[in-house]
């Protein structure tokens, strides 16, 4: 069958940055992005962008050093190339699923806390120097 032009739904435009999730990232998202930290394939992750930082921000609790620290290396890249949009996401991270986590005591709390400050402190700058 054959649309005429005004039958044919035009695509939405992007309105900016979403509001991109309240909690956890699915169990296969979070082992494919712990993979790609894994792997050392960290452009990659950066360009997923947002799609990746719930899975990260999970990474940044783990144990151990290795995949908190490519998790956080992948975080500032993604912050760097949009701080407002990076603040917005720990913002709703904080306000939403990861504050539950986030107050419990704990190493991996505590590790979680301090990433996302430094992150934040990030993004301030970003949007500052680009002001």
């Amino acid at each position: 069958m054959h649309r005429s032009p005004k039958e044919t739904p035009s695509p939405q435009p992007d309105m900016g940055m979403k509001r991109p999730f309240t909690a956890k990232p699915a169990p296969d998202a979070y082992e494919a992005v712990r993979l790609k930290l894994i792997r050392g394939h960290h452009d990659d992750l950066v360009l997923m962008g947002r799609e990746a930082v719930p899975s990260l921000f999970e990474a940044l609790g783990e144990e151990g050093e290795m995949v908190p620290h490519a998790a956080m290396q992948v975080l500032r890249a993604i912050a760097r190339r949009d701080p407002k949009g990076m603040a917005l996401l720990i913002t709703d991270y904080v306000n939403g699923e990861g504050g539950d986590f986030l107050a419990q005591p704990g190493k991996a709390s505590e590790e979680l806390l301090k990433g996302l400050h430094e992150l934040m402190v990030l993004c301030g700058k970003g949007m500052k120097d680009a002001a």
